[in-house]
C-alpha cells in the first residue's frame, strides 16, 4: 500500500516530467488570423482546442517518456476512457494513469479582418 509521501514523490516526478514534455512542446500556434477572420467563436470555449492540445501533449510524452523521467508509457486504447494513458515514473514500479487536463488555454483572439 502506497503512503502519503510516495503518492506526493510520484505525483512530483510526474510534474517534473509534464512540465519537461511542455518545455520540449514549446508555443503552439493553431493556424493564422487571416485564417479565422472572425476569430475563434465557440471553438474557443469548447472542446474543440482542448482536445488537439491533449492530443498534443500525450504523443509527445508518448515520444519523449524515456527523456523525461518516465520508464513506461501506454496511451489509452480507448477515446472515451477515464485515463489518457498509463505510466510509471523513474524508481517507482506502481502504474499511473493519467488524464490529461487542459484548464488554461491562452487564446489570441483577433477581430481584425486579413481579406
Amino acid at each position: 500500500m502506497s503512503t502519503i509521501k510516495d503518492i506526493e514523490e510520484r505525483r512530483n516526478l510526474l510534474d517534473a516530467s509534464f512540465n519537461a514534455v511542455l518545455k520540449k512542446i514549446g508555443k503552439v500556434k493553431i493556424g493564422e488570423p487571416h485564417q479565422f477572420p472572425f476569430g475563434w467563436r465557440k471553438a474557443a470555449k469548447g472542446r474543440t482546442v482542448w482536445r488537439i492540445l491533449e492530443e498534443l501533449i500525450t504523443q509527445n510524452l508518448e515520444k519523449h517518456y524515456k527523456d523525461i523521467g518516465l520508464t513506461e508509457i501506454n496511451p489509452a486504447e480507448s477515446e472515451v476512457g477515464v485515463y489518457d494513458l498509463s505510466c510509471k515514473v523513474t524508481g517507482h514500479n506502481k502504474k499511473l494513469y493519467v488524464n490529461v487536463m487542459i484548464y488554461h488555454v491562452k487564446l489570441l483572439v483577433t477581430t481584425k479582418s486579413y481579406m
